[in-house]
């Protein structure tokens, strides 16, 4: 799946502010070498992060873990755990993110348990998911490395538009929008932007929605980086056209998102752009 493909509409309106939104209605995509396409024109940009669905608090899939470890643990029968380093990752997905002109790659790697007793003890095994998506040189790749398959379809390349900063217009468009959420009951989506801040030595703009605060990237809108946030749940690819450096559920309760280190400039190579040959299985 494109990337792009999980920026929803009906959220592109409803999260203010309104910079980054798919182009007006009417328009055709546009082609990555498209005048329009400021993507072109991306430095090279890294983003390490995390996502972990949290539960009052805590890590939910880790809680679990530890929950069922404990009561086989109280039993008399043996018990084999995980791994300590292994269950530390429970529940989180690690990103690994690469931008550079009209190109895109990421990897990201998430981890589970099972568990399995049939009367001999209970024996708790980690699944491990590794997904490499990479949009570069006309096509986009998806591997899962764990099983050395993939698939490959025709691509233009990213694209993204300018950026700019909220006009008259988008007043009465943020009024409608708010309106027609609150008719619809659900005015808590209508998002609020909560001033600036920076996160992992970067600056964003702070975005409040549905009980959540959100960090988005602010040095990227020369890019086309805008601050419009789609759902970021349960993901394994990242978005073409923002960066969500922090996430927080007021409750305690639900996608947290941390990013540990972000570079912007600092070469890293085309290597991460190739997708891997070696024993990869390709459907086309």
């Amino acid at each position: 799946m494109h990337p792009k493909s999980i920026l929803l509409l009906g959220l592109c309106v409803a999260v203010i502010p309104l910079a980054g939104c798919s182009s007006p209605p009417g328009d055709e995509p546009a082609a990555a070498d498209d005048p329009a396409n400021v993507a072109i024109n991306t430095p090279p940009i890294h983003v390490s992060q995390t996502e972990v669905m949290l539960k009052d608090g805590q890590p939910m899939v880790e809680q679990t873990y530890r929950e069922a470890l404990a009561n086989c643990s109280a039993g008399s029968l043996p018990v084999k755990p995980l791994d300590e380093e292994v269950a530390k990752k429970l529940g989180r997905t690690f990103f690994e993110i690469w931008y550079q002109g009209d190109q895109m790659a990421v990897q990201a790697d998430r981890w589970g348990f099972s568990e399995s007793g049939q009367g001999a003890g209970c024996e708790f095994t980690p699944r491990h998911d590794s997904r490499l998506t990479i949009d570069a040189h006309g096509s986009i790749t998806v591997i899962d490395l764990i099983r050395r398959s993939g698939t490959r379809q025709p691509s233009q390349g990213i694209v993204r538009h300018p950026v700019t900063l909220d006009t008259p217009d988008d007043d009465k468009l943020r009024a409608e929008v708010a309106a027609g959420l609150a008719q619809a009951g659900k005015g808590n989506l209508m998002a609020v932007s909560a001033g600036e801040s920076r996160e992992a030595g970067q600056p964003c703009t702070v975005v409040r929605s549905a009980g959540v605060e959100m960090c988005v990237w602010s040095g990227g809108r020369a890019w086309g980086f805008g601050n419009t946030v789609a759902d970021d749940a349960d993901r394994m690819d990242a978005a073409v056209d923002y960066i969500l450096l922090k996430s927080t559920p007021d409750n305690g309760t639900g996608h947290q998102w941390s990013t540990q280190a972000m570079t912007v400039g600092e070469a890293f190579g085309d290597k991460v752009f190739t997708a891997p040959g070696n024993g990869v299985r390709f459907t086309f």
